[in-house]
Order: structure tokens, then sequence, then C-alpha cells
């Protein structure tokens, strides 16, 4: 299994994500870490970020476009790549700058906003990866060595877990994204620990081998068949696993599912109301259909 700390572009583009509210589960916005960062950076830095995040919640409440900066951490592989573009607007970099060439053409396409992220990232680069530097880094390491084992332990029972690149975001704290050839995760120490980024990294590789393009369908397939895999699983990982469920707020999907006739209105109504029994709950249901 790749485990490592994701690159230094990954945990600014998210740093920044993580102080933009939004409505839906693609949501990063969390207090707790715009707090604790506050206490990392300087006065001016905390200013221009909570001023220009402000301005793109607001962009974005109008302009679903704006979805496509969930993919931002692709854009750059590096905060030395990012550097070597600050001093051209958005629009003037070429495919040959970026990591990524289709997203970039899709950033410009946002116009203004676009550029404001381009330009917030390049303001607050240095500060930064001297902050990175410093602070992230070892923390970064010190979660990497708590998450490990767990996710050794884990990948006994899930299939394919063992084959994944798990990567760690200091601004994650509790969430994960599933990306196309990576999973990242929070850092335990920062909001989570290490049993629930672990099962956390094993959802999230559940979604991208759910071989459903649908977020909901995708999510419920995810949850269903984690589940399943970890019945047999000793204490300490079943534990881990019921607690991170009871966790989740899961109105929403559970909503979304029954609709989509993924599960019955009674069935849902159980996993609403009984939080600690989630996990048998969903283990006895279908990824695709509704139990009787």
């Amino acid at each position: 299994m790749s485990l490592q700390p994701a690159d230094d572009f990954t945990q600014l583009a998210l740093h920044v994500l993580a102080h933009v509210p939004r409505s839906g589960p693609a949501d990063l916005f969390d207090r707790r870490h715009v707090a604790a960062a506050a206490r990392l950076f300087s006065p001016s830095a905390r200013a221009l970020l909570a001023d220009d995040a402000a301005t793109l919640a607001a962009l974005w409440r109008d302009a679903p476009a704006l979805d496509v900066l969930d993919a931002l951490p692709a854009l750059h592989a590096s905060l030395a790549a990012l550097r070597r573009t600050v001093a051209r607007p958005l629009a003037d970099l070429v495919p040959a700058a970026v990591a990524a060439p289709p997203l970039l053409r899709a950033l410009q396409r946002l116009g203004p906003a676009g550029e404001l992220v381009h330009a917030l990232l390049g303001l607050l680069v240095d500060e930064f990866a001297a902050v990175h530097a410093a602070h992230l880094e070892p923390a970064l390491a010190r979660g990497r060595d708590a998450l490990r084992p767990w996710l050794a332990r884990l990948a006994d029972h899930v299939p394919g877990l063992a084959a994944a690149r798990v990567e760690l975001v200091w601004a994650l704290g509790p969430r994960g994204r599933a990306l196309p050839d990576r999973i990242l995760v929070g850092c335990p120490g920062h909001l989570t620990d290490p049993a629930a980024a672990a099962v956390l990294a094993a959802h999230e590789h559940a979604v991208c081998t759910s071989g459903q393009v649908d977020h909901v369908r995708g999510e419920w397939s995810a949850l269903v068949r984690l589940a399943r895999a970890l019945r047999p699983a000793p204490a300490p990982l079943r534990d881990a696993h019921a607690r991170w469920l009871a966790s989740l707020n899961l109105d929403a999907l559970l909503a979304s599912a029954a609709a989509a006739d993924l599960v019955t209105p009674a069935h849902a109504a159980a996993l609403r109301a009984r939080a600690a029994d989630r996990a048998a709950l969903l283990a006895a249901c279908s990824p695709q259909r509704p139990v009787p």
C-alpha cells in the first residue's frame, strides 16, 4: 500500500477550499480547521483568505460550474510548479505550465472566479510553504505513522485496499476525497484519529471501486460493501467502523437512496434512528436494490 502525505500544492489547494462554505456533500468548510490554521498564519494571510473565501462562496452559490474547483489539487504537482505561474493571469497560462491541461481549460472558462483562485494561491504560496515546512510536514509524518497499522489491518478485509494510493491532507480533518489516481484523507492528530481516518480511506476506496458514476449510488454501494466486508473483521476494526458510521449525518443520502429505490423507507428510517447499529443494518442491504 502506498501511504504518504499529499504534495504541498494539494495541501494548499485544500486548505483554501476548507475555508469556503458551500452546500452539498462536497463541502470542505470546517470552522475547527479555520480556527487551528489561524494560529499558524499571519493576520494579513488570514484576512486575505477569509475575504476571498467569502467571495468564492457567494459566487459558488450562483454558479454550479465552480464545482470544477473540487479538482483543484490536480492542477500542479508542487508549490514550486505553482510559483512558476503566479506572475501571469490564469487566462495566459499554457497547457505545459500545469499538470492537468484539461483542468486548466475548465478553470479558465470560469473567468473572474478562476482568476480569483489563481491569484489567491499565488499570494498565499510563500507563507504557506514556510508553515508547511515548519509545522505541517512533521504533523503529516506523525499522522502517517499512526495511520499505517490501521490501514494494514483493514487491507486484510477490504479487497483492493492494499493496492490503493492513500495520501494525507492536513486540511481535510474527518473528510475524504476519492480522486481518479489517489485517495485523500485527513491527517490523524488534526480533527481526526487514526482509526477514523483508516475507515474513511477504506470507504473512499469502496467509492472508487463501486463502478457507479452517480454520487448517491456510489456512496450507497460503498457503505454497504464496506459493512459487509468488515463483518468478519476483529473487534477493534468493527468498533472503529461502527464509531465512524455513527458520526455521519446520513439524512440526505438516505432520502436520495430511498427515492432511487436503493433502500426501503423503513430500513432508511432505522438507519437514521439507530446510529449505533448502522454497520449491521447496512450489511443486511444490497448495494443496488432495496432489502425486502
